[in-house]
């Protein structure tokens, strides 16, 4: 949809990248420049960089870019530039002229300071659109650096979320950058609509943009309520201030009790409820045995009074005491009551609903690859095919090395046997076979389970070409079992 647009991005972290990630994910050429050496600094995040700095020269593989600086730079161009070097800021004047907009977070007055601000660019092209992304904004804070953490405390969106303390909660952030994410879909939007003008007017404009502003409208009718009443908003959990039955309750048994991640073995015990109709909280209520709150709070205005709501949800969880997630989930849906277990980042990795939507998906990028990680007793190996991107654009990326990482190890080869045979130290062929282990799909030799290894590397390689993801998952386990296999007979 965006085909045709150019636009440069001189911004960092979460909020402005994100901004200009949207428009390259619809199709606009975006060039990303970044501070030479280092880099944004997301790209030291973990997981995978695990927070190594770039150095002066980077011949260390694995420590350049975290999957952190994935998720809001997708299809971009990267460069770095040093803006104090004049011949740097002439090259990026002719950036100017030939792009459409530019967005940057750096503090108040920096860029105007090298000329490179606004009112200089408007100068070098009128029809540029100049987006400022600050963590305050223009006002008494204007120079006052902000995190996703500062706005939702600062702006008031903590204050609301988390259980009373009495119920032993306590103003809660966000566990994911909520507001950054947030904040770089409304730039977005602004964006669009300075295209919008400048198609009317022939002209850009300027975008100033407060991060902090976010989480304000995020707080709905709480600012309003407390303007007109004086009424200041409490922390209301898991629950709906508008609605009841509407939240999420906790059940008694996991789905997954056996499970090594607790994530799956003490967490996966959640389900949403949603009952707030008459008829459907009635329903709810011969269900679960609370014929006497049904009687008690026929009326919905009188179920979302605070007093009420404790009672009912406290009412639910004791029926759901001795019972899984996925037991009352199914025994409300079969009932016609909307119910959704609260799912886990693993569930939603694998939840075929998401998969062919495209939600979630592989994609073979020909900067950062296929990763494969598999974990060693403590340790975890990593192994990485490296990509030539071709400059055909009709060309698919040339598979030219394997890079395997163990410890303080890091090697690469023009095979997966021989970048192994390089961590280990010794040539994988020299091993006595494996004793027979009850799994013959995976005896073998060191050197010839890496060998099966690799060809189904190149097999899953071929079902991702050809669309198939379901295969392209079955084969990349196989390999990671394989692997996994050929460590195991390695001497410690």
């Amino acid at each position: 949809a965006l085909k045709g647009l150019k636009w440069l991005s001189c911004t960092m972290y979460i909020f402005t990248p994100h901004s200009v990630a949207n428009l390259a994910e619809h199709g606009a050429k975006v060039v990303k420049i970044e501070m030479p050496r280092m880099g944004d600094a997301m790209r030291h995040t973990s997981p995978f960089n695990e927070c190594y700095l770039y150095p002066l020269h980077d011949t260390r593989p694995m420590t350049g870019t975290g999957l952190g600086f994935t998720n809001a730079n997708p299809n971009k161009y990267f460069l770095t530039m040093d803006y104090h070097i004049p011949e740097m800021v002439e090259i990026f004047y002719g950036l100017v002229k030939k792009s459409d907009g530019l967005t940057e977070l750096y503090r108040p007055g920096t860029l105007d300071k090298w000329k490179m601000s606004y009112r200089y660019l408007s100068e070098i092209n009128p029809r540029f659109i100049y987006v400022w992304g600050g963590g305050f904004g223009y006002g008494p804070k204007i120079f006052g650096g902000s995190y996703d953490i500062l706005g939702q405390a600062h702006a008031g969106l903590a204050s609301v979320t988390g259980m009373h303390e009495y119920m032993g909660g306590h103003a809660t952030k966000q566990t994911n950058w909520v507001i950054d994410w947030q904040s770089g879909n409304l730039i977005t939007c602004s964006i669009l609509a300075a295209i919008h003008h400048r198609r009317k007017t022939g002209l850009g404009t300027m975008i100033e943009f407060s991060q902090l502003q976010v989480p304000t409208r995020m707080l709905g009718h709480s600012l309003p309520m407390y303007g007109k009443f004086g009424i200041v908003r409490q922390r209301w959990g898991n629950w709906d201030t508008q609605l009841c039955a509407h939240g999420i309750i906790l059940c008694g048994k996991s789905d997954f009790p056996d499970a090594d991640n607790p994530q799956d073995k003490f967490c996966a015990r959640y389900v949403m409820v949603s009952a707030f109709q008459d008829e459907d909280f009635k329903e709810l209520c011969t269900i679960t045995g609370m014929k006497d709150l049904y009687e008690k709070y026929k009326s919905h205005n009188q179920r979302c009074e605070g007093e009420a709501q404790v009672e009912i949800y406290t009412a639910l969880e004791k029926w759901a005491a001795d019972k899984s997630r996925s037991e009352v989930a199914k025994t409300l849906q079969d009932a016609g009551i909307l119910a959704e277990p609260v799912r886990n980042d693993r569930e939603v990795y694998e939840s075929p609903h998401f998969r062919e939507r495209g939600t979630v998906r592989w994609l073979d990028d020909p900067l950062f690859g296929d990763m494969l990680v598999v974990p060693v007793d403590d340790s975890i190996v990593y192994v990485q095919p490296v990509y030539l991107a071709s400059d055909d654009n009709s060309a698919l990326p040339e598979f030219r090395r394997v890079v395997v990482v163990f410890g303080d190890r890091i090697e690469w080869d023009d095979t997966l046997d021989g970048a192994f045979a390089q961590v280990f130290g010794e040539p994988v062929g020299d091993e006595e076979p494996e004793p027979d282990t009850g799994l013959p799909e995976l005896a073998g030799t060191i050197e010839e389970l890496l060998s099966q290894a690799s060809e189904t590397f190149d097999q899953a390689n071929e079902a991702l070409r050809l669309g198939d993801l379901a295969e392209y998952q079955r084969l990349i386990d196989e390999a990671e079992r394989l692997i996994q296999r050929a460590l195991e007979q390695v001497e410690p």
